[in-house]
């Protein structure tokens, strides 16, 4: 299944979740609003949540990996793949 088929299966099923709570008066575009609104926000708090993450890692020690050192290992690893 492609990205825009799984989201498309998500909005439509989140639609179908709000139809009991949307006023009789409610379009279309008011529950993409409305689906917009909540991806917008839990994409917020992922990204929220990763940065803290980062941030405790780093205060523990962990300083990830240098970008030439990851560039050279992602270099080798397509160079493998193709």
């Amino acid at each position: 299944m492609t990205r825009i088929e799984r989201e498309i299966l998500d909005f439509q099923q989140f639609a179908l979740k709000q139809m009991p709570h949307l006023p009789s008066e409610a379009t279309l575009d008011d529950v993409v609003d409305l689906w917009k609104r909540e991806h917008n926000e839990s994409d917020k708090m992922s990204d929220l949540e990763a940065i803290r993450e980062a941030v405790e890692d780093f205060k523990n020690g962990d300083r990830g990996i240098p970008a030439g050192e990851m560039s050279r290992d992602l270099r080798k690893k397509l160079k493998d793949i193709g």
